[in-house]
């Protein structure tokens, strides 16, 4: 009887480096983690520390400007002390005169001076001087630096009818506002201010307190005021422009 032979293969067995690569990739992702977390600590404490200087700049930020805006109170009143020990010395009050008298030249050459010109076409007026358009400048002023402006004061000044009321509303509620934006401004100061109208027809100019108008000739007598003079207590902020004979 022919007995077979059977051979009973092994089971395979499980080679030992199979899992390796999995616990490698563990140990590596373990360590990456550590790593990120001992950096994230750092940052941690580098955040801290910035925030603990930023809180201590902060601290001293607001000792020096309180230590400033105490230097500037304390030399203020010096100054404030000085100028009213010594009358040639300006003060802060004079600084502000000197603002209004800047914007009030301003006023009259380009916003005044515009209406006045658009004047000429709107008015019924005959103007008592030439050009048309200085003289109705001056009457404007007048009406606006006399007293104390108020609504409707403008178009009886320039002697608007209905038609040329309509025609220059915005313009006259500008020049209305911008004035007694200025009335308000001089008088909050506290020094005694005036608008200058004194003039003798017929005479010279007094160049300590008049100028001739750009287009006037400054060597013919005055004639008309055309703009007041900004005076504040005795001294002349702006000079008075005045109409001579039109040198054109």
């Amino acid at each position: 009887m022919n007995s077979a032979c059977w051979f009973s293969h092994p089971s395979e067995a499980p080679c030992p480096h199979a899992q390796m690569p999995q616990q490698s990739s563990s140990l590596h992702s373990s360590e990456d983690m550590l790593r990120v977390q001992r950096q994230l600590d750092v940052g941690h404490q580098r955040l801290s520390a910035v925030e603990r200087d930023n809180q201590d700049l902060r601290h001293e930020f607001v000792q020096i400007v309180a230590r400033v805006e105490r230097l500037e109170k304390r030399l203020a009143a010096m100054l404030a002390a000085q100028t009213r020990q010594r009358g040639d010395l300006p003060s802060n009050a004079h600084a502000d005169h000197q603002s209004i008298a800047r914007d009030y030249q301003s006023l009259v050459e380009h916003h005044l001076a515009t209406l006045a010109l658009a004047a000429t076409t709107a008015s019924t007026l005959r103007p008592a001087y030439k050009p048309a358009h200085l003289w109705f400048l001056g009457e404007l002023c007048q009406a606006l630096f006399q007293a104390p402006p108020t609504t409707g004061l403008i178009e009886g000044a320039l002697g608007l009818d209905k038609d040329g009321r309509m025609t220059l509303a915005t313009r006259v509620d500008q020049a209305l506002v911008k004035t007694q934006a200025l009335w308000r401004r001089a008088t909050c100061i506290g020094l005694p201010f005036r608008w200058d109208f004194d003039l003798l027809p017929g005479t010279r100019l007094d160049p300590s307190r008049q100028a001739a108008w750009l287009s006037c000739d400054p060597l013919l007598p005055a004639q008309y005021v055309i703009a007041p003079a900004y005076v504040v207590e005795k001294e002349v902020f702006c000079l008075q422009r005045v109409l001579t004979n039109p040198s054109f």
